[in-house]
């Protein structure tokens, strides 16, 4: 959807800002843009991306607290 938050190739940019700064990254989330979708196969992709997204979170060296997904349908 990438409405509000960071979008996949902002992702490395905007953790090596997070380290820099005082602020501290207790959580990650994602809203499913087609959760209630019949074609699964698009819930999958979310899911999958959210996922390669949230690896390279840790990759950079934090542990959220909290990791979320889901949808409002």
């Amino acid at each position: 959807m990438n409405r509000e938050g960071i979008q996949f190739d902002q992702l490395d940019d905007f953790l090596s800002m997070m380290k820099d700064s005082m602020l501290e990254l207790d959580g990650v989330m994602s809203h499913l843009a087609y959760g209630d979708h019949e074609d699964e196969s698009l819930v999958d992709q979310q899911y999958e991306r959210f996922k390669s997204m949230y690896d390279v979170v840790l990759s950079h060296g934090f542990a959220p607290r909290l990791r979320h997904i889901n949808n409002s349908g």
